[in-house]
């Protein structure tokens, strides 16, 4: 035997079988997920509609989220526990629903991100950091004013004082809790929990009457082709309202011309 004939032999040798259990390669990310059913499309119309939803900024985009415990709260009181055989009995059965909802792309985690005031102040510019500055100095001026007027009320210091420091404090919070901004950032875990947590809504379904101007469009654009097979009368009236637009078109630019000689002779 040859020195080429050896080698092809021991690589014969080496070979192995490759086991083939029939089923097809799927990149990664590419893996098919499970449609979504009747009664998930339902849930998240029904949750559209009844659940209120804020807007901030994901990714410098706005986007529309909503509270996880509100969600919850608001399908225990829905039509959905309702009937001989309700969708969901128990709030565990709502957070495994909703679970499922997430995976099927409905909505997806976001994690609540304080936006700090060195953040606004480095996005904004300078006209708008000397508007803040003065709101700023006015808010505190009129703080101030109102300080005085306690230290001067009698009423106050009598018994008063406390109540109106609490309500002050109470006041103050509420400002704060206002003035606070957050943005949404990805969360890690993909999973659905009970709690202040914030959902991103990723299903946009197309509002009923954007298919009723659609299909308008559409029958407005067959029309015009069949213009041909039109009848006389309404031919020769298309054919009066396009000599009157186009007339009107020359008319406008006409005394735009106009317009701009008698500026010039009054101002040149």
């Amino acid at each position: 035997m040859s020195v080429e004939e050896e080698y092809f032999q021991e690589e014969e040798e080496e070979e192995t079988d490759i086991y083939d259990d029939g089923t097809e390669y799927t990149e990664p990310g590419a893996q098919k997920v499970d449609k979504p059913s009747k009664d998930e499309k339902n849930v998240a119309k029904w949750l559209k509609k009844n659940v209120k939803t804020k807007k901030t900024k994901f990714l410098s985009h706005i986007v529309e989220y909503f509270t996880s415990s509100k969600a919850i709260d608001a399908l225990m009181k829905s039509k959905f526990t309702e009937g001989s055989n309700p969708l969901f009995t128990t709030r565990e059965q709502v957070i495994e629903f909703l679970d499922v909802m997430l995976e099927h792309k409905f909505f997806h985690r976001a994690k609540k991100v304080p936006v700090t005031l060195e953040e606004i102040r480095g996005k904004s510019g300078g006209d708008k950091k000397a508007d803040k500055e003065k709101s700023q100095d006015k808010e505190k001026e009129k703080d101030k004013a109102k300080d005085d007027k306690k230290d001067t009320d009698p009423e106050g210091d009598n018994g008063q004082g406390d109540g109106g420091a609490s309500g002050n404090e109470k006041e103050k919070e509420k400002k704060e809790k206002k003035k606070r901004k957050i943005r949404l950032d990805m969360h890690p875990e993909q999973i659905f929990v009970d709690g202040s947590e914030a959902y991103v809504w990723i299903y946009d379904p197309i509002p009923l009457h954007y298919w009723i101007f659609g299909f308008i469009l559409l029958l407005g654009a067959v029309g015009i082709c069949l213009f041909p097979l039109w009848p006389p009368l309404l031919r020769k009236g298309v054919y009066y309202l396009s000599i009157t637009g186009a007339g009107f078109l020359v008319f406008i630019l006409a005394l735009t011309i106009v317009r701009l000689i008698v500026f010039i002779i009054m101002w040149g």
